[in-house]
C-alpha cells in the first residue's frame, strides 16, 4: 500500500516522532495464529519453549504438544501414561537436552533427548503442583511447588529445607547467583550459609511485594514481575518501577535482550531502552499468557480462552510496493529518496512494514540519478532538464545555459573540494568549473555510470570501457585481463573498500589500490552487477537482471586467502519472481533502519532486517519416525528389522518457523538408491521390499534460499535376513547341493547306457503308437463325417415321408371332418366333431414343427437363404418373439449348384442349432443372420445383441454336462473343409461366422452383373 501526503514545499516534514524505530515493535510484526482446529488439544496454552533441536513446545489444558512449523504432534495420558496430569504449565529444557514438563498435580516429567523422547517421572514429585524449574551454573536442578522447594544434582530429588515454602519462580544472574520469588518476596539464595537469604532492599513501604516472575537481564540486574507493585527492575536496590500498581504474570527477555512484559489483562507490553512501548495491533487483546521467541527473530504468545491461544509474532519480510522508481538512496533523516518518471518523492523513516508514506514530493522531468551533496543537500539528474540541488527548502537547477548539454545525466558527484561531477546517459561528462559547467574530454566517447570519491579524496568513475582516477585510465593486471570493462556499478562501505560491479565480469573490490575479482564459478549467483549494497550485518547485497542475493563479506574474504572452495551467497527471494531490475542508477541502497532497497521495473521492494536475518537462519533437519508396514520401530540413530516386509516409511521434517512451507526436501539411500530423490514438500520417504542389508537413509532440506542445508540427517537401517537368507544356511545349502550333485552324477552315468536304450525302444514304440492313433483319428474323423452326413439324409427322408405321409393325411381327414360337420344335423355330435378337428389340427402343426426340427422342406426346393429366412420368422420370430432379420450379400442362384445337398443340410444345421442358443442362452432381443458367397466360399453370419459370453478356447470344448455346444459345429465345419470364428465379449452380444468352401459344378456359371 502506497500511502501519499502530498505537500506543496519540499522542506515540510512530519511532526510525528517515534522512540522506536526497529522491526520488533509490536505493530510492526507479522501475525500468525493457530487453535484447536488446527490441532491444538486445547484452547489454553500455559508456557511456550523451544528446544535445542528447534522444536516448539507448548503446555496446555489437554496436554503437551509438540510444533514443527507445519503440524502438532500431541501427547496426553492416552499414548504418554507418565502424564498424570494433563494440564501442562511448565517446560525446561535442562543443558543436557532434557525437556522437563511441569503440570498442575502431576509433578515432574522428564522427556530424554533422541528421536523417540523417553517419558519418565521424577517419583519424588508425583502429585504436586509444579511452579518455577532452573538449572545453576553447577548442573543442579531447582524446583519450586506448591509445598516447598527441592533440587536434583545426582538425579535423584531432595527437598530443599532451607528455601521459602512456596517458590513461583527462579532466575540465575550473570554472576551465578540463584535468586527465588514467591508469596513472601524475593530470596537470595546463599551457598555460605546453604540456605535462602530475603532481601530487604526489595521493599516497599516495609513490604516485600509477592513476586509471580523473575527474568536475569544480561547486565546482571533483575526484572521481577509482581503482584501488586507493578515491574520492577533490581539491581542491589530498587532501579525503577512500571506500572506500579498492576499485577505483572509474565516477564521475557528475549534473544536481542528486549524485555517483553503482560498483566492480569494480557496486553503485551515491551520495554525500549527502559521506556514502555504499547501499541494496539489488529489482533490486541488475545489475552496473553505466556512469552517466548524463536532462533529465527519470531516471538510466539500464549493465551487461554481463545480460538487462537497460539500466536507468532515475526519480523517483517521482503514487501513490494506498487511505486515505480528508476533510481533509490537512503536520505540523512531516516528516510529513502525515490525517483521516477513523475518526479522526486521522500519515503518517512516512520513508514510501517507494509506501508510506504511519503512526507514530500516534488515534481521533476523524470529522475535518473541522485547523489548526497555537502550539509545534507541532494543533487538529482533529470532526464532533460540537467540537474536539480536542494539545499533545504530551496532549490536551484542547472542546464544548458550553466555549460550542461540538453541530455540525460545518469551519474552525478558533488566532492568534498565543492566540484561537481555530471555523467551524461548517451556519452560524455562534466565537471563545474567556478559558475560553468567544462566538458571532460578523456571521457568524451565514453558512458560513465557513476562517480565515487574515496576517503583519501581521490575520485574514480565507473565507464563502458574501463575504471578512471579522476580523468586517467586505471592500470590493473587483474583488470587488464578481465574480458569485460564495463565498470557499472559500485559502492564505498565504511572501511574504504571500493566494491564494483562490471557487466559480464563478476564482481571486483578495491582496497588499499589492490584488486580482487569473484565470478560464478567462484560460488558467485551472476556475473552481471547492476547494484551494489551493504547491511550492517556485514552482508554484500548485490543486484543482477533478475535476482539480488547477498554474500557475507567475511565469505569474500575467506575465498581471497584461500580459506574456502566456494562463495556463501544467498538468494533472498522477492514477491514478484523473475521481474528485472529497473532502469537508472543507482537501484539498490540501504535505510539507516539497515533496510535494503531495491528498485525494479514495475515495483519497489523494501527487505527489513528482520527478513535478512530469517533468510540466513539455517535450521536442521529431524528424522521423526520409521515405520514397517505401519508399525512404528524404536531406536535413535539405528533401526533393525526382519526381512520379508513390505512397506518402508520415514517420517522426517524440518523445525522451522519463519518460512515453514518454503522447505523443500530431498532424500536418498546409498546403499540402496544413489541418487538423490526429490522430494518437494513431502515429509515422508516410501521404500519398498528392501532386501536384507545395511543402509544409511540421508535428507537434506533447503529453506527459501536455494541453499541446500549441509547438516544431513541420517539414520541406519539394518534388514536382517530370514533363516532361508543367512550365510550359514546357504553355505549348508550349497554343500548339500554339491554333495547330491556329485551323488546325482555317479548313478546317474551307471544308468544312461541303459535309460537311453530304454528311451530308444519308448521312442520306437511311441511312434508306432502315435502312427496308429493318428490312423484311428482319421478314420473316427472320416467315419464322423459320413455319419454326419447320414444323419442329415436320414433326417430329409424321414421328415419327407413326415410331410408326404403324415403330412397329407391328417390334412385328408381335416378336410374330410369338415366335410362331415357340415351334414350334421346333432349339435351335440357337432360339437364332438370340432374337437376333434382341432386335435387333428394340432397334430398337423406339431407334424409341421417336427419335420422342420428333422430338415426343412424349403432347404432343397428353394434353397439354403430361404430356408434359413422361413425358419428365422417362423421359428425363431414367431415362436419365440424375437425381432430377427436376414441380410443377403449375394444371390441364391450365385451359389445354388456350388454345393452339394449334403453339404447344404449341414450348414442348415448348423445355423439352426446357432440359432438356438441364441434363445437359450443370450437372452437377446433381435437377431440378424447375414448369408455372402465371394465365389469360393459361403459366409453365414448370425449376430445378436445378447449377454455375450467370453469367446476363449474353451467355448469350442465340449461341456462337462454332457453338451457338445459350439463344439459340434466347429468339427462339423472342419469335416466340411471350412471353419467357424466367434467374436464376443460379456455384455457386448456375440457373432459367430461360418465360412465353407465351395465345389463348383460344371453346370455352374458366373455371369458380369447386369448382363
Amino acid at each position: 500500500m502506497l500511502i501519499l501526503a502530498a505537500r506543496s514545499s519540499l522542506g515540510q516534514t512530519s511532526d510525528a516522532t517515534y522512540g522506536v524505530h526497529d522491526d520488533r515493535r509490536v505493530d510492526r510484526l507479522h501475525s500468525d495464529a493457530w487453535g484447536p482446529d488446527d490441532g491444538l488439544p486445547s484452547d489454553q496454552v500455559f508456557d511456550i519453549l523451544q528446544t535445542q533441536d528447534g522444536y516448539l513446545w507448548i503446555g496446555t489444558g489437554a496436554g503437551l504438544s509438540r510444533f514443527d512449523g507445519v503440524k502438532f504432534e500431541n501427547f496426553d495420558q492416552g499414548n504418554t501414561p507418565e502424564l498424570t496430569s494433563t494440564r501442562v504449565t511448565l517446560l525446561y529444557e535442562s543443558s543436557d537436552g532434557t525437556l522437563w514438563v511441569g503440570s498442575e498435580q502431576g509433578g515432574l516429567i522428564a522427556f530424554q533427548t533422541g528421536r523417540q523422547r523417553i517419558a519418565k517421572a521424577a517419583r519424588e514429585l508425583v502429585g504436586k503442583s509444579i511452579r518455577s524449574i532452573r538449572q545453576d551454573y553447577r548442573g543442579a536442578l531447582w524446583v519450586g511447588t506448591d509445598s516447598g522447594t527441592w533440587r536434583s544434582q545426582a538425579g535423584e530429588f531432595e527437598e530443599v529445607a532451607a528455601a521459602p515454602e512456596q517458590v513461583w519462580s527462579l532466575a540465575e544472574d550473570k554472576d551465578h547467583v540463584l535468586w527465588m520469588g514467591g508469596p513472601d518476596g524475593l530470596f537470595r539464595w546463599d551457598d555460605t550459609k546453604s540456605g535462602a537469604v530475603k532481601i530487604e532492599a526489595f521493599s516497599l513501604a516495609g513490604t516485600n511485594p509477592a513476586v509471580n516472575v523473575l527474568v536475569a537481564d544480561r547486565d546482571g540486574s533483575l526484572w521481577a514481575g509482581t503482584e501488586k507493585a507493578g515491574l520492577i527492575h533490581f539491581k542491589e536496590e530498587i532501579l525503577s518501577r512500571i506500572l506500579p500498581n498492576s499485577s505483572i504474570q509474565d516477564v521475557y527477555q528475549d534473544r536481542l535482550g528486549v524485555i517483553w512484559y503482560a498483566g492480569k489483562s494480557g496486553k503485551l507490553k515491551r520495554l525500549n531502552e527502559q521506556e514502555t512501548v504499547s501499541a494496539n495491533p489488529p489482533w490486541f487483546g488475545i489475552g496473553v499468557s505466556c512469552i517466548a521467541d524463536d532462533r529465527e527473530g519470531g516471538l510466539w504468545l500464549g493465551a487461554n480462552g481463545s480460538p487462537h491461544c497460539l500466536r507468532q509474532l515475526k519480523p517483517a519480510s521482503a514487501v513490494s510496493f506498487d511505486h515505480v522508481a528508476a533510481c533509490v538512496m537512503a536520505a540523512s533523516d531516516g528516510g529513502v529518496w525515490l525517483g521516477s518518471n513523475a518526479g522526486l518523492a521522500h519515503v518517512a523513516a516512520r513508514s510501517g512494514p507494509e506501508t510506504l508514506t511519503v512526507d514530500r514530493y516534488y515534481r521533476l522531468t523524470r529522475a535518473l540519478a541522485f547523489a548526497a551533496g555537502r550539509n545534507e543537500s541532494l543533487w538529482v539528474g533529470q532526464r532533460t532538464k540537467g540537474i536539480s540541488h536542494f539545499v533545504g527548502d530551496g532549490l536551484s537547477t542547472d542546464t544548458a545555459r550553466d555549460g550542461l548539454r540538453n541530455e540525460p545525466v545518469g551519474a552525478i558527484l558533488e566532492d568534498r573540494a565543492g566540484s561537481v561531477w555530471v555523467g551524461y546517459v548517451d556519452g560524455g561528462a562534466a565537471r563545474l568549473d567556478g559558475d560553468r559547467f567544462v566538458e571532460l574530454g578523456a571521457f568524451r566517447d565514453l558512458t560513465v555510470h557513476w562517480f565515487a570519491e574515496l576517503f583519501n579524496g581521490d575520485v574514480y568513475a565507473g565507464t563502458n570501457n574501463g575504471l578512471y582516477r579522476g580523468t586517467e585510465r586505471v592500470g590493473d593486471p587483474l583488470l587488464d585481463e578481465l574480458p569485460s570493462t564495463e565498470f557499472r556499478s559500485h559502492y564505498l562501505d565504511d572501511v574504504g573498500d571500493l566494491w564494483l560491479g562490471t557487466l559480464g565480469d563478476g564482481l571486483c573490490r578495491m582496497r588499499e589500490g589492490a584488486f580482487t575479482n569473484w565470478r560464478v564459478s567462484d560460488g558467485l549467483l551472476a556475473n552481471r552487477i547492476f547494484a551494489i549494497t551493504d547491511d550492517p550485518a556485514g552482508n554484500l547485497w548485490l543486484g543482477s537482471l533478475d535476482k539480488v542475493f547477498y554474500v557475507p563479506k567475511r565469505s569474500l574474504d575467506e575465498l581471497a586467502t584461500g580459506k574456502v572452495d566456494q562463495l556463501d551467497c544467498r538468494l533472498m527471494p522477492l514477491s514478484i519472481e523473475g521481474q528485472r531490475l529497473g532502469q537508472g542508477y543507482p537501484k539498490m541502497t540501504r535505510s539507516n533502519d539497515g533496510s535494503v532497497w531495491v528498485t525494479r521495473k514495475r515495483d519497489t521492494v523494501k527487505i527489513p532486517p528482520g527478513a535478512i536475518d530469517i533468510s540466513q537462519e539455517s535450521a536442521p533437519v529431524h528424522i521423526e519416525d520409521v515405520r514397517v508396514d505401519g508399525v512404528a520401530l524404536a531406536g535413535h540413530d539405528r533401526v533393525e528389522f526382519q526381512s520379508g516386509i513390505h512397506r518402508l516409511e520415514i517420517h522426517y521434517t524440518v523445525a522451522t518457523y519463519a518460512q515453514p512451507h518454503a522447505a523443500k526436501f530431498r532424500y536418498r539411500m546409498p546403499d540402496h538408491v544413489e541418487d538423490w530423490i526429490e522430494a518437494g514438500d513431502q515429509r515422508v520417504a516410501h521404500f519398498t521390499e528392501l532386501p536384507p542389508g545395511s543402509y544409511t537413509f540421508q535428507v537434506q532440506v533447503v529453506i527459501g534460499d536455494g541453499v541446500w542445508n549441509d547438516e544431513v540427517a541420517t539414520i541406519a537401517i539394518v534388514v536382517h535376513p530370514r533363516w532361508f537368507q543367512t550365510t550359514w544356511f546357504k553355505i549348508l545349502l550349497a554343500t548339500g547341493l554339491c554333495s547330491t550333485l556329485i551323488i546325482s552324477v555317479l548313478v546317474y552315468t551307471s544308468r544312461v547306457r541303459h535309460h537311453n536304450a530304454q528311451l530308444q525302444k519308448e521312442i520306437a514304440e511311441r511312434k508306432e503308437a502315435e502312427a496308429i492313433l493318428q490312423k484311428h483319428q482319421t478314420r473316427l474323423k472320416a467315419l464322423a463325417s459320413e455319419l454326419t452326413v447320414a444323419e442329415e439324409r436320414e433326417r430329409r427322408r424321414i421328415a419327407a415321408d413326415l410331410h408326404d405321409d403324415v403330412g397329407q393325411t391328417l390334412a385328408l381327414a381335416r378336410i374330410q371332418l369338415a366335410s362331415a360337420r357340415k351334414s350334421m344335423s346333432s349339435p351335440e355330435l357337432g360339437a364332438k366333431l370340432d374337437t376333434l378337428s382341432s386335435t387333428i389340427l394340432k397334430a398337423t402343426q406339431d407334424t409341421r414343427h417336427l419335420v422342420y426340427d428333422l430338415s426343412s422342406p424349403s432347404l432343397n426346393e428353394l434353397g439354403l437363404d430361404e430356408a434359413i429366412e422361413e425358419w428365422l420368422e417362423e421359428e425363431i420370430g414367431n415362436r419365440f418373439g424375437l425381432k430377427t432379420q436376414i441380410v443377403r450379400k449375394s444371390q441364391a442362384e450365385a451359389y445354388r449348384d456350388a454345393i452339394s445337398d449334403d453339404v447344404r443340410a449341414l450348414i442348415f444345421r448348423s445355423v439352426r442349432e446357432l440359432l438356438v442358443n441364441v434363445v437359450k442362452h443370450a437372452n437377446a432381443t433381435s437377431v440378424v443372420v447375414t448369408t455372402e458367397h465371394t465365389g469360393d466360399q459361403i459366409m453365414i453370419a448370425v449376430e445378436d445383441d445378447g449377454v455375450g459370453f467370453d469367446a476363449g478356447a474353451e467355448a469350442f470344448r465340449a461341456s462337462s454336462e454332457g453338451g457338445f455346444g459350439l463344439f459340434s459345429i466347429q468339427e462339423r465345419m472342419i469335416n466340411l473343409g471350412g471353419s467357424m470364428e466367434i467374436e464376443s465379449e460379456p455384455g457386448m452380444g456375440s457373432c459367430a461366422r461360418l465360412f465353407v468352401p465351395c465345389v463348383h459344378s460344371d453346370s455352374f456359371k458366373t455371369e458380369p452383373e447386369g448382363q
